[in-house]
């Protein structure tokens, strides 16, 4: 249960997230480790809150364009 109280609290906190690029990746991964808690303990899903989650917070989508920039200006050419 304390878990799940931890988690609340997570999810209720995120708002402070907004501000803070580096806040939100923790934010959005401590949320995703709950949701999979939630899955492995009671056997719920939560695939589209977690693809949102990594979408928006965790910012998939820019760590990629970030590797691909870098992987870029560190070819010849």
């Amino acid at each position: 249960a304390a878990l799940f109280d931890l988690g609340f609290l997570v999810e209720a906190l995120i708002v402070l997230s907004v501000g803070s690029r580096k806040l939100a990746f923790l934010f959005g991964v401590g949320t995703i480790c709950m949701h999979r808690s939630i899955n492995y303990f009671m056997g719920l899903e939560f695939y589209q809150n977690e693809t949102m989650l990594a979408v928006f917070f965790v910012n998939v989508p820019f760590l990629i364009a970030c590797l691909l920039g870098q992987r870029r200006q560190l070819s010849p050419g």
